[in-house]
């Protein structure tokens, strides 16, 4: 069995777009890739517009697809400042995104339901959101 990982870090300007991507390939008489586990930490910059929106693109290109659908296995957000979640909207798309996870700080009541409902407005397809009280 071979592990491969990949790990991107995309020129944003002052913020985040970090792609890690995971494979393991099975021993055989071919190697067998078993899919990709790919993750995203951040989704935002204050750059040029133009070159967040191009790495978002080339982020969308990358992840795989299944069941004729991108898909992200994981979305971790550090923070909620601009810098760091301005691409989620471009990240999602036309809503053609599959996350199985995403995983936000911890904030009072009304500051998850507002994040919730903002993410919900961008018709993302998430399984779970997963609040993280303390590190």
């Amino acid at each position: 069995m071979i592990l491969w990982a990949e790990q991107t870090q995309f020129p944003v300007g002052q913020g985040g777009l970090h792609l890690a991507q995971l494979r393991v390939f099975q021993d055989g008489v071919s190697w067998k890739d078993t899919g990709a586990f790919s993750a995203i930490y951040d989704c935002g910059g204050h750059g040029s517009n133009e070159q967040l929106e191009r790495c978002l693109k080339n982020v969308r290109q990358i992840l795989p697809i299944r069941n004729g659908v991108r898909h992200l296995d994981l979305l971790i957000l550090s923070h909620l400042h601009s810098d760091h979640i301005n691409g989620f909207k471009k990240l999602v798309g036309d809503g053609h995104l599959r996350i199985d996870r995403l995983i936000i700080p911890h904030y009072d009541d009304s500051d998850r339901l507002t994040l919730i409902a903002q993410i919900a407005a961008q018709t993302a397809d998430i399984d779970a959101v997963i609040e993280v009280a303390e590190v």
